[in-house]
Protein backbone atom coordinates (compact mmCIF):
# COMPACT_ATOMS: atom_id res chain seq x y z
CA UNK A 1 0.00 0.00 0.00
CA UNK A 2 2.84 2.39 0.87
CA UNK A 3 4.50 1.71 -2.49
CA UNK A 4 1.27 2.42 -4.38
CA UNK A 5 0.78 5.63 -2.40
CA UNK A 6 4.36 6.72 -3.12
CA UNK A 7 3.92 6.01 -6.83
CA UNK A 8 0.67 7.97 -6.84
CA UNK A 9 2.30 11.05 -5.36
CA UNK A 10 5.27 10.73 -7.71
CA UNK A 11 2.82 10.62 -10.63
CA UNK A 12 1.18 13.78 -9.31
CA UNK A 13 4.63 15.39 -9.19
CA UNK A 14 5.30 14.46 -12.82
CA UNK A 15 1.89 15.82 -13.89
CA UNK A 16 2.60 19.03 -11.98
CA UNK A 17 6.04 19.31 -13.60
CA UNK A 18 4.58 18.92 -17.10
CA UNK A 19 1.90 21.48 -16.32
CA UNK A 20 4.53 23.96 -15.13
CA UNK A 21 6.90 23.75 -18.09
CA UNK A 22 4.37 23.31 -20.92
CA UNK A 23 3.34 27.01 -21.18
CA UNK A 24 6.96 28.08 -21.77
CA UNK A 25 6.91 26.38 -25.16
CA UNK A 26 3.21 26.62 -25.98
CA UNK A 27 2.70 30.35 -25.29
CA UNK A 28 5.62 31.65 -27.45
CA UNK A 29 4.60 29.27 -30.23
CA UNK A 30 1.02 30.49 -30.04
CA UNK A 31 2.21 34.11 -30.22
CA UNK A 32 4.38 33.33 -33.26
CA UNK A 33 1.46 31.67 -35.04
CA UNK A 34 -0.76 34.66 -34.31
CA UNK A 35 1.90 37.12 -35.53
CA UNK A 36 2.35 35.10 -38.71
CA UNK A 37 -1.40 35.01 -39.38
CA UNK A 38 -1.67 38.79 -38.90
CA UNK A 39 1.29 39.40 -41.20
CA UNK A 40 -0.05 37.10 -43.92
CA UNK A 41 -3.44 38.79 -43.75
CA UNK A 42 -1.83 42.21 -44.09
CA UNK A 43 0.25 41.06 -47.07
CA UNK A 44 -2.76 39.53 -48.82
CA UNK A 45 -4.78 42.74 -48.43
CA UNK A 46 -1.90 44.91 -49.63
CA UNK A 47 -1.35 45.78 -53.26
CA UNK A 48 2.42 46.18 -53.16
CA UNK A 49 4.82 43.29 -53.71
CA UNK A 50 7.00 42.29 -50.75
CA UNK A 51 10.32 40.56 -50.53
CA UNK A 52 10.49 36.82 -49.97
CA UNK A 53 11.88 37.17 -46.47
CA UNK A 54 9.48 39.96 -45.45
CA UNK A 55 7.05 37.66 -43.66
CA UNK A 56 9.75 35.81 -41.69
CA UNK A 57 11.52 39.04 -40.75
CA UNK A 58 8.28 40.65 -39.61
CA UNK A 59 7.24 37.65 -37.52
CA UNK A 60 10.74 37.43 -36.03
CA UNK A 61 10.69 41.11 -35.12
CA UNK A 62 7.25 40.77 -33.47
CA UNK A 63 8.40 37.75 -31.43
CA UNK A 64 11.57 39.49 -30.20
CA UNK A 65 9.88 42.78 -29.33
CA UNK A 66 7.24 40.99 -27.24
CA UNK A 67 9.43 38.20 -25.84
CA UNK A 68 9.53 39.44 -22.24
CA UNK A 69 5.77 39.97 -22.10
CA UNK A 70 5.23 36.57 -23.73
CA UNK A 71 7.25 34.81 -21.06
CA UNK A 72 5.56 36.78 -18.30
CA UNK A 73 2.27 35.44 -19.65
CA UNK A 74 3.71 31.91 -19.76
CA UNK A 75 4.80 32.26 -16.12
CA UNK A 76 1.32 33.35 -15.00
CA UNK A 77 -0.35 30.50 -16.91
CA UNK A 78 2.16 28.04 -15.42
CA UNK A 79 1.30 29.23 -11.91
CA UNK A 80 -2.42 28.94 -12.61
CA UNK A 81 -2.01 25.37 -13.89
CA UNK A 82 -0.05 24.44 -10.76
CA UNK A 83 -2.82 25.78 -8.51
CA UNK A 84 -5.50 23.89 -10.47
CA UNK A 85 -3.55 20.62 -10.22
CA UNK A 86 -3.06 21.18 -6.49
CA UNK A 87 -6.78 21.79 -5.94
CA UNK A 88 -7.73 18.73 -7.99
CA UNK A 89 -5.32 16.60 -5.94
CA UNK A 90 -7.27 17.60 -2.80
CA UNK A 91 -4.17 18.35 -0.75
CA UNK A 92 -4.68 20.07 2.59
CA UNK A 93 -3.18 23.57 2.91
CA UNK A 94 -1.70 22.55 6.27
CA UNK A 95 0.22 19.59 4.89
CA UNK A 96 4.04 19.49 5.09
CA UNK A 97 5.41 22.37 3.06
CA UNK A 98 2.05 24.12 3.29
CA UNK A 99 0.80 27.12 5.22
CA UNK A 100 1.96 26.06 8.70
CA UNK A 101 3.10 28.08 11.68
CA UNK A 102 6.64 27.12 12.65
CA UNK A 103 9.15 27.46 15.48
CA UNK A 104 10.22 31.15 15.72
CA UNK A 105 13.84 29.97 16.06
CA UNK A 106 13.55 29.00 12.40
CA UNK A 107 13.46 32.68 11.45
CA UNK A 108 17.07 33.10 12.61
CA UNK A 109 18.25 30.11 10.57
CA UNK A 110 16.21 31.20 7.54
CA UNK A 111 17.74 34.69 7.56
CA UNK A 112 21.25 33.32 7.99
CA UNK A 113 20.80 30.71 5.26
CA UNK A 114 19.37 33.33 2.88
CA UNK A 115 22.37 35.62 3.34
CA UNK A 116 24.89 32.80 2.92
CA UNK A 117 22.98 31.38 -0.05
CA UNK A 118 23.14 34.75 -1.78
CA UNK A 119 26.86 35.05 -1.07
CA UNK A 120 27.53 31.55 -2.45
CA UNK A 121 25.59 32.30 -5.64
CA UNK A 122 27.26 35.68 -6.04
CA UNK A 123 30.75 34.27 -5.60
CA UNK A 124 30.04 31.42 -8.04
CA UNK A 125 28.75 33.82 -10.69
CA UNK A 126 31.71 36.13 -10.12
CA UNK A 127 34.23 33.28 -10.27
CA UNK A 128 32.84 31.93 -13.56
CA UNK A 129 31.82 35.31 -15.04
CA UNK A 130 33.98 34.75 -18.14
CA UNK A 131 32.12 31.60 -19.16
CA UNK A 132 29.50 32.14 -21.91
CA UNK A 133 26.87 30.22 -19.90
CA UNK A 134 27.17 32.65 -16.98
CA UNK A 135 27.31 35.73 -19.21
CA UNK A 136 24.23 34.53 -21.09
CA UNK A 137 22.38 33.83 -17.85
CA UNK A 138 23.14 37.30 -16.49
CA UNK A 139 22.10 38.87 -19.81
CA UNK A 140 18.68 37.21 -19.61
CA UNK A 141 18.24 38.21 -15.97
CA UNK A 142 19.21 41.81 -16.77
CA UNK A 143 16.79 41.90 -19.71
CA UNK A 144 13.95 41.29 -17.24
CA UNK A 145 15.18 43.49 -14.41
CA UNK A 146 16.63 46.52 -16.20
CA UNK A 147 13.33 48.43 -16.00
CA UNK A 148 12.51 47.80 -12.35
CA UNK A 149 11.92 51.52 -11.85
CA UNK A 150 8.30 50.81 -12.77
CA UNK A 151 6.33 49.69 -9.74
CA UNK A 152 4.48 46.95 -11.65
CA UNK A 153 7.70 45.26 -12.77
CA UNK A 154 9.27 45.64 -9.35
CA UNK A 155 6.31 43.93 -7.70
CA UNK A 156 6.28 41.19 -10.34
CA UNK A 157 9.98 40.29 -10.28
CA UNK A 158 10.84 41.01 -6.65
CA UNK A 159 7.68 39.72 -5.00
CA UNK A 160 5.44 37.64 -7.27
CA UNK A 161 8.03 35.57 -9.17
CA UNK A 162 10.03 34.31 -6.15
CA UNK A 163 6.86 33.77 -4.10
CA UNK A 164 5.18 31.75 -6.87
CA UNK A 165 8.31 29.66 -7.48
CA UNK A 166 8.49 28.68 -3.81
CA UNK A 167 4.75 28.04 -3.50
CA UNK A 168 4.83 25.75 -6.55
CA UNK A 169 8.02 23.85 -5.77
CA UNK A 170 8.40 24.01 -1.98
CA UNK A 171 4.73 24.05 -0.98
CA UNK A 172 2.89 22.06 -3.63
CA UNK A 173 5.56 19.77 -5.10
CA UNK A 174 7.27 19.21 -1.76
CA UNK A 175 3.88 18.26 -0.30
CA UNK A 176 3.65 15.44 -2.86
CA UNK A 177 7.24 14.21 -2.61
CA UNK A 178 7.34 14.30 1.19
CA UNK A 179 4.78 11.50 1.17
CA UNK A 180 7.45 9.27 -0.39
CA UNK A 181 10.17 10.22 2.14
CA UNK A 182 11.49 13.52 3.46
CA UNK A 183 14.99 12.88 2.03
CA UNK A 184 13.46 11.96 -1.34
CA UNK A 185 11.50 15.20 -1.20
CA UNK A 186 14.68 17.25 -0.78
CA UNK A 187 16.59 15.49 -3.57
CA UNK A 188 13.76 15.11 -6.08
CA UNK A 189 12.36 18.59 -5.46
CA UNK A 190 15.83 20.00 -6.15
CA UNK A 191 16.15 18.00 -9.38
CA UNK A 192 12.65 18.89 -10.61
CA UNK A 193 13.31 22.57 -9.91
CA UNK A 194 16.58 22.49 -11.86
CA UNK A 195 14.94 20.65 -14.77
CA UNK A 196 12.02 23.11 -14.90
CA UNK A 197 14.29 26.16 -14.85
CA UNK A 198 16.50 24.59 -17.53
CA UNK A 199 13.50 24.07 -19.82
CA UNK A 200 12.23 27.62 -19.19
CA UNK A 201 15.59 29.24 -19.99
CA UNK A 202 16.25 26.93 -22.93
CA UNK A 203 12.89 27.92 -24.39
CA UNK A 204 13.72 31.60 -23.92
CA UNK A 205 17.08 31.15 -25.66
CA UNK A 206 15.41 29.30 -28.52
CA UNK A 207 12.91 32.08 -29.20
CA UNK A 208 15.48 34.82 -28.57
CA UNK A 209 17.87 33.16 -31.02
CA UNK A 210 20.83 33.09 -28.60
CA UNK A 211 23.31 30.22 -28.25
CA UNK A 212 25.01 31.03 -24.94
CA UNK A 213 23.46 27.97 -23.27
CA UNK A 214 22.48 30.06 -20.26
CA UNK A 215 20.00 27.34 -19.29
CA UNK A 216 22.84 25.30 -17.79
CA UNK A 217 23.89 28.12 -15.47
CA UNK A 218 20.26 28.88 -14.59
CA UNK A 219 19.58 25.24 -13.72
CA UNK A 220 22.66 24.98 -11.46
CA UNK A 221 21.75 28.22 -9.65
CA UNK A 222 18.15 27.03 -9.29
CA UNK A 223 19.23 23.70 -7.78
CA UNK A 224 21.47 25.43 -5.24
CA UNK A 225 18.54 27.63 -4.18
CA UNK A 226 16.09 24.70 -4.28
CA UNK A 227 18.28 22.46 -2.11
CA UNK A 228 18.70 25.15 0.54
CA UNK A 229 14.99 26.04 0.58
CA UNK A 230 14.00 22.35 0.62
CA UNK A 231 16.14 21.70 3.70
CA UNK A 232 14.54 24.69 5.42
CA UNK A 233 11.06 23.47 4.44
CA UNK A 234 11.74 19.91 5.62
CA UNK A 235 13.01 21.06 9.00
CA UNK A 236 10.32 23.63 9.76
CA UNK A 237 7.57 21.68 7.95
CA UNK A 238 6.29 24.91 6.44
CA UNK A 239 6.57 26.59 3.06
CA UNK A 240 6.34 30.10 4.53
CA UNK A 241 10.09 30.41 5.39
CA UNK A 242 11.10 29.36 1.86
CA UNK A 243 8.79 31.96 0.32
CA UNK A 244 10.15 34.69 2.59
CA UNK A 245 13.73 33.54 2.00
CA UNK A 246 13.48 33.69 -1.80
CA UNK A 247 11.87 37.14 -1.72
CA UNK A 248 14.62 38.42 0.58
CA UNK A 249 17.25 36.82 -1.66
CA UNK A 250 16.00 38.77 -4.67
CA UNK A 251 15.18 41.99 -2.82
CA UNK A 252 18.54 42.02 -1.02
CA UNK A 253 20.65 41.12 -4.07
CA UNK A 254 22.21 44.57 -4.07
CA UNK A 255 23.29 44.31 -0.44
CA UNK A 256 24.55 40.75 -0.96
CA UNK A 257 26.47 41.93 -4.03
CA UNK A 258 28.29 44.42 -1.81
CA UNK A 259 29.35 41.62 0.54
CA UNK A 260 30.55 39.56 -2.42
CA UNK A 261 32.61 42.43 -3.84
CA UNK A 262 34.22 43.57 -0.58
CA UNK A 263 35.98 40.24 -0.11
CA UNK A 264 34.42 39.35 3.25
CA UNK A 265 33.92 35.76 2.11
CA UNK A 266 35.82 33.34 -0.04
CA UNK A 267 33.87 30.72 -1.98
CA UNK A 268 35.02 27.74 0.17
CA UNK A 269 34.25 29.69 3.36
CA UNK A 270 30.77 30.67 2.14
CA UNK A 271 29.93 27.11 1.07
CA UNK A 272 31.24 25.73 4.37
CA UNK A 273 29.27 28.27 6.40
CA UNK A 274 26.03 27.54 4.51
CA UNK A 275 26.52 23.78 4.83
CA UNK A 276 27.33 24.09 8.53
CA UNK A 277 24.27 26.25 9.20
CA UNK A 278 21.96 23.80 7.43
CA UNK A 279 23.55 20.87 9.29
CA UNK A 280 23.07 22.69 12.60
CA UNK A 281 19.45 23.32 11.68
CA UNK A 282 18.89 19.62 10.98
CA UNK A 283 20.58 18.68 14.27
CA UNK A 284 18.51 21.11 16.36
CA UNK A 285 15.07 20.61 14.82
CA UNK A 286 15.31 16.89 13.97
CA UNK A 287 17.67 15.32 16.52
CA UNK A 288 17.25 17.54 19.58
CA UNK A 289 13.67 18.45 18.63
CA UNK A 290 12.62 14.88 19.46
CA UNK A 291 13.91 15.26 23.01
CA UNK A 292 13.17 18.92 23.77
CA UNK A 293 9.78 20.28 22.76
CA UNK A 294 11.09 23.84 22.63
CA UNK A 295 13.28 22.80 19.68
CA UNK A 296 10.56 20.93 17.78
CA UNK A 297 9.63 22.31 14.37
CA UNK A 298 6.13 23.35 15.43
CA UNK A 299 6.79 24.76 18.90
CA UNK A 300 4.69 26.43 20.36
CA UNK A 301 1.98 25.43 17.86
CA UNK A 302 2.06 21.69 18.62
CA UNK A 303 -1.61 21.39 19.63
CA UNK A 304 -2.73 23.35 16.59
CA UNK A 305 -0.71 21.14 14.23
CA UNK A 306 -1.96 17.97 15.92
CA UNK A 307 -5.54 19.12 15.51
CA UNK A 308 -4.95 19.97 11.85
CA UNK A 309 -3.35 16.59 11.10
CA UNK A 310 -6.19 14.76 12.87
CA UNK A 311 -8.62 16.72 10.71
CA UNK A 312 -6.65 15.84 7.56
CA UNK A 313 -6.49 12.13 8.40
CA UNK A 314 -10.11 11.67 9.40
CA UNK A 315 -13.62 12.80 8.63
CA UNK A 316 -14.06 14.32 12.05
CA UNK A 317 -14.92 18.04 12.26
CA UNK A 318 -12.08 20.41 13.02
CA UNK A 319 -13.68 21.82 16.17
CA UNK A 320 -15.68 19.17 18.05
CA UNK A 321 -18.26 20.14 20.64
CA UNK A 322 -17.50 18.52 23.96
CA UNK A 323 -20.27 16.53 25.58
CA UNK A 324 -21.49 17.37 29.08
CA UNK A 325 -19.52 14.50 30.61
CA UNK A 326 -16.37 15.53 28.77
CA UNK A 327 -16.69 19.11 30.02
CA UNK A 328 -17.16 17.94 33.62
CA UNK A 329 -14.19 15.63 33.28
CA UNK A 330 -12.06 18.43 31.86
CA UNK A 331 -13.02 20.73 34.78
CA UNK A 332 -12.17 18.01 37.30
Amino acid sequence: MKVIKALGFFLLTVILFIGIVYPFSAVPKRFEEKARAVTLERVEKGSLAVKDNYIEDTVRSAVLSNLNDTFKTAFCISAAIAVVIYLLSLRAPHDCGGINWFNPLGIIFTLGATLLLGVVLGLLLKHYAARPEVAGFMAIVNSYTKDLTFSEDRIFFVLIVPAVIEVVFRCIMFSYLEKIHFSAAIVLDTLFTGAAVYIMFASYEKWAGTTANAAVCAAIAAMIVAFTESVITSQLRSGIPAVASHILLVYGSGYIGGIVNNGSFTLPLAIGALTGLLALMVFLFTVLGRKFSVLSCDFPFTRHHKRMHEWMDSSRPLFKKKSGKSRKKAKA
